[in-house]
């Protein structure tokens, strides 16, 4: 707040900056550009990913209300306000199916995700790939 004070614009000072410059260069070198973080992404999750969503769309655009789509997502009051006009009538300033289905795997956590995954295609060659680690799982606690 100190360096914007009398400005029409937020500023910050030049150590906040360089300080804020380091830790994204870290990231970028620790995560987006490593590829012990990038190649398992592109392989696995990523295909995980296309799998949920094209089942997804398809559970939508069929209307299975037993879908996880429908279960842990649409059938919440609020959420379906969001997409719906009416009982079954997508709000006509959306992009329709692909907007919903988007939202849904966007919001999910990566333990949903995984479990999700695993649940509609069980044994599937791509979940035995992903290692999944306790949050508490004394071997990472250090």
């Amino acid at each position: 707040m100190e360096n914007s004070i009398g400005k029409p614009y937020l500023s910050m000072s030049s150590e906040i900056y360089d300080g804020i410059l380091a830790i994204l260069k870290e990231n970028g070198e620790k995560i987006y550009q490593n590829a012990d973080v990038v190649t398992p992404y592109y392989e696995v999750i990523q295909p995980m990913m296309e799998l949920l969503y094209h089942r997804f769309l398809d559970d939508l655009t069929a209307g299975r209300k037993t879908s996880p789509l429908y279960r842990h997502y649409l059938n919440d009051g609020i959420i379906r306000k969001f997409y719906f006009s009416g009982p079954d009538e997508p709000r006509p300033d959306l992009q329709g199916p692909h907007d919903i289905v988007v939202d849904f795997i966007a919001c999910m956590t990566d333990d949903y995700f995984l479990d999700v995954f695993s649940y509609l295609f069980p044994g599937h060659v791509l979940a035995d790939k992903v290692r999944y680690v306790e949050y508490f799982d004394e071997r990472f606690m250090t």
